[in-house]
């Protein structure tokens, strides 16, 4: 299946209420499927490579924190890691599960809302899918946005169902010397996130303190978010 039948057929099964603002739901959890091309400058030849990356999305504008398990792989090189952010105690976590260790790093950024921007001039809407009979589509709306993501720079188009505002597209494309496209499908998508699954936001113990840089993890989710 190609990425275009992918975009146009990803599911969303959503369990959500209806929030006053134009924002994303306060607390949801989503399954992202991400594709990235990149070219990077390596000792002056230009390299290509892909990354793919499936990972699970938590969402916790209440209480502050996000998290994410993530496998991805780039090239032929497969990586398992799990992100957890807690905004309020200024923490964020990565833990490598092939390594076996926790490294924890202090954050100076606070959560992100997922919000549609007032500026009509960076939104615009349209429909997700090829069939135009009802119910064969996804009525959406989506907004531009411009992240520093630990020092990379990029452009999102952020693309939200228009009557819920859940997250279900983000086009992600690189703006520095690397050149990079990346495209990030969310299905499955349930608000609020399971209560038996909040265990997901805990740390684990013996965690090792890190230095100030940060490792890049793939897919838009994990920039649009700060993880």
């Amino acid at each position: 299946m190609d990425v275009l039948t992918l975009i146009a057929t990803v599911p969303v099964v959503v369990v959500v209420a209806l929030d006053t603002q134009r924002c994303v739901p306060s607390s949801w959890k989503a399954q992202e499927r991400s594709i990235s091309l990149a070219v990077s400058k390596i000792n002056g030849f230009y390299n290509g490579f892909n990354e793919k990356d499936n990972s699970t999305v938590y969402y916790d504008k209440l209480n502050g924190r996000s998290a994410q398990l993530v496998n991805f792989t780039i090239g032929d090189v497969y990586e398992s890691m799990k992100v957890i952010v807690d905004y309020k105690a200024g923490k964020r976590y990565l833990i490598d599960f092939k390594k076996n260790e926790c490294v924890e790093h202090g954050i100076t950024w606070g959560f992100n809302d997922i919000c549609i921007p007032g500026n009509s001039d960076q939104t615009f809407g349209y429909y997700l899918g090829l069939d135009n009979r009802k119910g064969g589509y996804i009525d959406a709306v989506a907004f531009e946005k411009r992240v520093d993501y630990h020092g990379q720079h990029a452009d999102l188009t952020v693309t939200l169902t228009k009557d819920l505002y859940v997250p279900v597209q983000v086009l992600m494309r690189g703006l520095d010397d690397d050149t990079y496209l990346a495209i990030s499908l969310l299905s499955d998508v349930v608000s609020p996130f399971p209560p038996e699954e909040s265990d997901v936001f805990d740390p684990p113990s013996g965690c090792t303190e890190g230095g100030v840089s940060f490792e890049v993890l793939p897919g838009a989710m994990a920039a649009l978010l700060g993880h």
